[in-house]
Order: C-alpha cells, then structure tokens, then sequence
C-alpha cells in the first residue's frame, strides 16, 4: 500500500506535526507493511524533521526559492493563458510522486481559508493531481467557515472520492456528505522530557498565544491583546498560588514574537517563566502540556494537547475550527473559547474568562475525561472509514 501525504509545512510547525505523527500512525495500524511518503513546501525538511512511521520525504516543487526558474514561473503563473502551464512546471515532482499511490491524504486543515489568499493555488494543485493519477484521493481534516465554501470551493471537492472535517460546525457550512472525524492529534503519543525547573513544585499554568491573535486580519489589536494576556497573568500572581509559563507551539519565532512581548515585565518574576528552546518536537511539548494544571491557548492544536491529557482550557479563538472543537466536547463553545475580536474589545474579558475556568476546573476536568476516551476510540476508526467511503 502505497500512501502520500501532502501539506503546506510541518517543520516549524508543532501542530501540522502533531496531525502528521497522528494520521501516520492511524495508517501504519491499519496497512502496516504500507509506505508512507511525507511531501511538503520546505526545503530538505526530511532533514530537519523525524516522523515515526514515515518512510520517505518530498518536497512539492524541486524548483529552489530564489532560483531563476522559480521567478520565471512566478510570471507564468501571472499571465492568464500561462497560468495552467506554470502551475504544471512548478508543481511537476507533485505529479511524479503522485502516480504510483494508492491513496493520496491532501491535508485541508484551515489551508481552504479565504483570509489566507491560498484557495487558488490549492485549487489547481488538486486538479492537476486528479488528472494525472488513479489513486483514492483524500481531502482531510478540514475546518471551512462559512464563507469559505464557494461554488469554486465545491467543484474542487468532485476531484476527492473522500472528503473529512474535524468538528461539526464546518459539518453544518460544508452541508454535503462528508466524514466528521476528530484531529488525528488527539491520538499522538507523548514523548517524556525533563521539565523545565519551573515545574519542580508544579501547580503551573501553560499560556500559549501566537502571531496570529494580533493580526488585523482577525479583527484585533495587537496591543490590546498583550495587555490582557498580561492582567490575566498579574491575576494569577496576586490572587493564586499557581505558577505560569508561556509556551509557543509554531517555532521559528512565530509564537516566541508574541510571547515574548507578553513575558517582557515578568523577566525578574521567578513564578512566570517562558519556555523558549524551540527544539522540542510535537510529542514532547505534549508531554509538558500533560503536566499542567490549567491552560490558555491560541494555536489548536496546543489547545488539543491539553484537550487529550485532559487540561481544563480556554481557548482564544480566531478561526471556525477552535469553536467547532469546544463545542463538540462539551456540547457548547459558551464559555470555553474567546474570539480575538472580543478580547480586543474588552480586555477584562480574558482574566474574567480564566477566573471561571478556574473555579469550574474539577467538573471540566470531568467532562474531558468521560469524552475523550469515546473520541480516542471514533479517532481510531478513521481509516476504515475512509477506505469504504472510498469504495
């Protein structure tokens, strides 16, 4: 069985990794003399990165960042009667390795967002692959808003024989026949690490925010965000025994930029400390995550590692999937993830938030660990799935 996954990137990223470990080892459970192939945008990134269960990696243009056919196919793609052609060229090592798969797992994730400017580029890449293939082609994990799902948007899905969401409020805006299955995240194993020393008392608080929660884009104001992420902290220190650490789950100095403006008044405060070796790998940050008592995060897929060890956690949402999660959990997204723009427009409102969560943490802890073992057990059933709706 023969198996290729395609994604925008997964070597900085902890949470495209974390989907990765998860979806492979959900294959190599089901086909396990399968051979699985990891193709993604960056450069030599099988060497930056190690996933269990993968077994060979390629990069979706052999064509180099700055090189002159790079540029040259750049023009192509920007002249309408060229655009096809360049978009052949660029993506030919895509078509190549397509053509003697079983299976091809496009990862949809959020990538499908309008907001992102991407849709096009995804959109002819997937109908070249369906064009020069005779593999079951999977479209997985998705999350669309619904202003995402255009007519454009559609007509792409008739080049997939399976298409996946991971929580039910995309289910409602997609409104077709398609899978509802949980992030294959939710199943990654842990790695042990030794913790960092702020956790030698423990009863400590993981806050994780990112570069995007103080994008315009989303409707916030980067200043307004900081500044009520730091009077949730200064709660925490004056009114709780706990501990803090900010974690960043996107490396390459995407969350570190922003958490970095948060941590800055409490670098002589021995209870907040931040956590900023960017070499630990998906596993490893979910192992640090299991040992928290409470989390604050911004990235989802941070936010379903503490999800899965069951962590109490709020959720400051800027997209349509954080929603979808929380509610399918615990039936309501009320209470349990923030919008970035109400957070802008309130800063009180995220210290008031984390109070509730705090004094709601017992019977939340509760609710996690009565759902997640039934999530575990419908995760695991995702290969099967796919293989007879791809019958």
């Amino acid at each position: 069985m023969k198996i290729l996954i395609i994604l925008n990137s997964v070597v900085y990223n902890r949470g495209s990794e974390a989907l990765i470990r998860g979806l492979s080892k959900l294959l190599k459970k089901q086909y396990s003399d399968s051979y699985i192939t990891l193709m993604s945008s960056e450069e030599n990134f099988g060497k930056w990165i190690d996933i269990e269960n993968i077994d060979c990696y390629e990069k979706k243009t052999l064509m180099k960042k700055h090189s002159i056919s790079n540029y040259i196919n750049y023009f192509f793609r920007k002249i309408p009667f060229m655009k096809k052609i360049g978009f052949r060229w660029k993506y030919a090592n895509v078509i190549k390795v397509s053509k003697n798969q079983d299976y091809i797992y496009m990862i949809g994730a959020d990538n499908y967002d309008i907001s992102y400017h991407g849709q096009e580029r995804l959109l002819e890449l997937n109908r070249l692959i369906r064009k020069h293939t005779n593999a079951k082609m999977v479209l997985y994990d998705c999350s669309f808003a619904e202003k995402d799902v255009t007519k454009t948007l559609k007509e792409d899905f008739k080049n997939f024989d399976c298409i996946t969401v991971r929580e039910s409020i995309s289910l409602e805006n997609l409104n077709q026949d398609v899978l509802c299955i949980p992030d294959p995240a939710f199943v990654m194993d842990v790695e042990k690490v030794e913790l960092p020393s702020i956790f030698s008392k423990g009863n400590v608080i993981g806050i994780n925010a990112s570069n995007l929660i103080t994008n315009s884009q989303y409707g916030s104001n980067a200043n307004d965000i900081i500044l009520a992420y730091q009077k949730m902290i200064n709660y925490i220190l004056e009114e709780t025994n706990y501990d803090v650490v900010l974690i960043p789950h996107v490396m390459n100095h995407a969350d570190l930029s922003t958490l970095e403006m948060i941590y800055s008044p409490y670098q002589d405060e021995k209870r907040v400390d931040l956590l900023d070796n960017e070499s630990y790998n998906a596993k490893q940050l979910k192992y640090i995550i299991s040992n928290l008592e409470l989390f604050v995060g911004a990235r989802t897929h941070a936010t379903i590692a503490a999800y899965s060890q069951c962590i109490p956690t709020l959720v400051l949402g800027y997209s349509v999937k954080s929603r979808g999660i929380a509610k399918d959990l615990f039936g309501t997204e009320k209470n349990y993830v923030l919008s970035v723009e109400t957070v802008s427009s309130n800063i009180e409102i995220l210290k008031e938030s984390f109070i509730w969560l705090l004094q709601e943490k017992g019977s939340i802890k509760k609710q996690l660990e009565e759902k997640i073992p039934n999530y575990i057990e419908i995760i695991q059933q995702t290969i099967p799935q796919i293989e007879k709706k791809c019958e």
